[in-house]
C-alpha cells in the first residue's frame, strides 16, 4: 500500500482528518480534565500549601519535558522522514498524538500527526520510519530509567548492580536501534518482498547517542515532575530510596498505560499500576489520589501546549 502511494508536499488534500481531530481532541480532553476535578479542590489545597521550593522543582522539570520531547520529535522527525521542522511545528504534532490518546485512540493520533508531516516533505514512508523510531527509543529508554531507578530504590549489592546494568543497557542502546531495525527490515522483506518501505536507514552513532540521552531526559524530567508533586502533596518519606521508587512508579505506570491499546490514554491502567506500587509507602486510597492528582496535571499541561499549537493548526486550515 506504502510503495504504491506517496504522500507530498504537492498533496496536503489529506488534511481533513487532522483539522477535524485537532479541536475535537482538545475538547474531548478538557471534558475528560473536568470530571476528573471532582476531587479538584483537595488538590488544589495541598497544592497551595506545599513548599514553593517543590512546586518550582514541579514546573522546571514539566517545561523541561515538553521541551526535550518536541526538540526529539523534530530530531526523529528529520532523520526517519527527512523532513525539516520548526518546534512549533513539531509542537503541534506532539499535541495531536497526545490528546489523540483519548479519542479516537493513539493510532489515529499519529495518522492525524502524519498528515501535518506532509507539509515539511514527508512521504507516508518517512513518517512510517519516524514513528517506528520514536515507539523503539521511547520504549528502550523506559526499560534503562526504569532499571536505574528501581536499583536507586533497593538496598546493598543490588542497587549498584541494578545501577551498573542500566548504565551498560543505555550505552550498548547507542547501537541497538541497528540491530532492531535490521530484524524489522528482515520480517518486512519476508512479509513483503521488495516493498520499498521495508528499508528503514538505522541512526550514524552521533545520532543515535542523542536520541538515548533526549529519551533518557524525557523520562527522568517526567519522573522528577511526579516525584515532585507526590513529595509536594503528601508526607511521603523524603529519601534517595523514595526517588527511586516514584521514578520507578511513574516510568511503569506509564508504559502499562501506553501499551493498553484498550484504554484511551492508558486511562485507568496507569492510575491503577502506579497506586498499586505506592500503596506500600502511602496507603491505597493515597496512593490513587496522587496518581489522580498527576494525570490531571498533565491533561492541563496538554491542554496548554494545544493552546499555544492553535497557530499551526490554523495555518493547516489556511493551507
Amino acid at each position: 500500500m506504502y510503495g504504491r502511494r506517496r504522500m507530498t508536499d504537492e498533496q496536503p488534500r489529506q488534511r481533513p482528518i487532522y483539522l477535524l481531530l485537532a479541536p475535537l481532541l482538545i475538547v474531548v480532553a478538557l471534558g475528560f480534565a473536568l470530571q476528573q476535578f471532582q476531587g479538584g479542590g483537595e488538590i488544589l489545597s495541598r497544592l497551595t500549601s506545599a513548599s514553593p521550593a517543590l512546586l518550582a522543582i514541579c514546573v522546571v522539570s514539566l517545561l523541561l519535558y515538553w521541551w526535550i520531547t518536541v526538540s526529539s520529535w523534530s530530531l526523529i522527525a528529520r532523520i526517519g522522514a527527512n523532513a525539516k521542522m520548526p518546534i512549533s511545528a513539531s509542537l503541534a504534532q506532539i499535541v495531536t498524538v497526545n490528546l489523540g490518546k483519548y479519542v479516537p485512540g493513539k493510532i489515529w493520533g499519529i495518522v492525524a500527526r502524519g498528515t501535518l508531516m506532509t507539509k515539511y516533505g514527508a512521504t507516508a514512508r518517512g513518517i512510517m520510519n519516524a514513528s517506528v523510531l520514536e515507539q523503539f527509543y521511547l520504549l528502550f529508554t523506559a526499560l534503562c530509567v526504569g532499571t536505574f531507578s528501581w536499583g536507586l530504590s533497593r538496598a546493598g549489592v543490588l542497587r549498584g548492580v541494578l545501577v551498573v546494568a542500566s548504565m551498560a543497557l543505555a550505552a550498548a542502546g547507542v547501537l541497538a536501534p541497528r540491530v532492531f531495525l535490521s530484524a524489522w527490515n528482515r520480517t518486512l522483506h519476508k512479509l513483503r518482498p521488495g516493498t520499498a518501505i521495508s528499508t528503514i536507514a538505522p541512526p550514524t552513532f552521533s545520532e543515535g547517542a542523542a536520541l538515548i540521552g533526549r529519551y533518557i531526559l524525557i523520562w527522568i524530567s517526567l519522573g522528577v515532575f511526579f516525584a515532585g508533586l507526590t513529595v509536594a502533596i503528601t508526607d511521603i518519606e523524603r529519601s534517595l530510596s523514595t526517588l527511586g521508587l516514584l521514578v520507578f512508579t511513574n516510568t511503569t505506570a506509564y508504559v502499562g498505560g501506553f501499551v493498553a491499546l484498550f484504554a484511551p490514554g492508558g486511562l485507568g491502567v496507569r492510575e491503577s499500576i502506579g497506586a498499586g506500587l505506592l500503596a506500600s509507602s502511602l496507603g491505597l486510597e493515597e496512593a490513587a489520589f496522587v496518581m489522580v492528582a498527576y494525570r490531571i496535571l498533565i491533561m492541563i499541561s496538554e491542554l496548554i501546549a494545544a493552546a499555544l499549537a492553535i497557530p499551526r493548526f490554523a495555518e493547516v486550515l489556511r493551507g
